[in-house]
């Protein structure tokens, strides 16, 4: 575990304002878990105690699924042949939201597999309402190029 920060430009975004609070908390949670470009592993059985009393796996899927639907995460399906499959998010903004330098800094997890860049593309024209470049997508997340 280690301390992570978030700007206060997180908390005014509008995608961020129109979540309801479980929503808003599974989303915390994935930023936290994240490394320096955003990729973090769902594991559903990890999200069940952030969700209401009684709160089954499929509910905590279905709240991630949310998140991606708003532009907010990607998910893809990652084939390890030790680990067997397992699904991955890539946070969007999670290089804006994070210190790039300090104490505070997120390091970079290089086991963690980079996004495709089909979903890095499509993530981002959810999020702008438009068609995203190939250099677009390189800034957003140059690990996928």
């Amino acid at each position: 575990m280690r301390d992570t920060v978030l700007r206060a430009a997180w908390w005014a975004d509008a995608r961020v304002q129109a979540l309801d609070t479980e929503q808003r908390l599974l989303l915390l949670y994935l930023q936290a878990q994240a490394d320096r470009d955003g990729i973090v592993q769902v594991v559903s059985a990890q999200l069940v105690p952030l969700m209401r009393h009684g709160a089954e796996r499929l509910d905590a899927v279905a709240a991630v699924r949310v998140l991606e639907q708003r532009g907010l995460l990607g998910l893809w399906q990652h084939a390890d042949l030790l680990l067997g499959t397992q699904t991955w998010a890539w946070l969007v903004r999670q290089h804006e939201d994070q210190p790039s330098s300090g104490a505070l800094a997120l390091p970079r997890c290089s086991d963690r597999p980079a996004p495709p860049r089909e979903l890095v593309l499509a993530v981002l024209e959810r999020l702008l309402g438009r068609p995203a470049s190939a250099a677009e997508g390189r800034r957003a997340c140059p690990r996928s190029w």
